[in-house]
């Protein structure tokens, strides 16, 4: 057994030249090594039970992820794959997986730039609204308003109308004071 190979290098008795003077000491000594060494040998014995069962487990568990995400089975070295603690899913489901993390990354800035913008039409929409509450609450103001700029373009109109009557009129008796002193 496997086992039998640790204790190769430990003496399986003691000799009477170490206990000259006891030799029942040295019945107990060669009795308690020998049980110490049975209870070590059941216990590695034990390790090595629950050792390979957790590595069928793990295996087991390898197995179904490999299932699970399409790759072959029966081509894959199973000790292979738990050995290297590599992810089957990534090896079968993500070949190229810094294509598709920069496609994700492309994807995330998209959608930020969506959100940006939703919050700006948000902004508009809130902006126009209270133009249109301002409008609604200061329609009457508003309504003065325009009459009064209309009054002032009617009159800025008819003012000008009137300078120019003026000039022309300031022009014409200049010109007959001119023609009446010259004649």
């Amino acid at each position: 057994m496997a086992n039998d190979c640790l204790f190769k290098g430990l003496s399986n008795s003691f000799n009477q030249e170490q206990f000259p003077d006891m030799p029942a000491g040295l019945r107990i000594c060669n009795t308690q090594t020998i049980t110490l060494k049975r209870k070590f040998s059941s216990t590695i014995s034990y390790y090595y039970s629950i050792q390979e069962e957790y590595r069928n487990t793990c295996k087991a568990q390898v197995k179904r992820q490999a299932e699970i995400a399409g790759a072959d089975v029966a081509r894959l070295n199973l000790d292979e794959i738990i050995g290297s603690k590599t992810d089957i899913f990534l090896q079968t489901v993500l070949p190229d997986y810094d294509v598709t993390h920069h496609f994700l990354h492309e994807v995330k800035k998209r959608h930020e730039s969506f959100l940006k913008m939703e919050r700006t039409i948000e902004d508009l929409r809130d902006l126009f609204f209270d133009l249109a509450l301002i409008v609604q609450v200061d329609y009457a103001l508003i309504d003065r308003i325009d009459k009064h700029s209309n009054a002032v373009d009617r009159l800025v109109r008819e003012g000008r109308g009137s300078t120019y009557r003026y000039k022309t009129a300031v022009k014409m008796t200049k010109f007959i004071k001119k023609f009446m002193d010259s004649a």
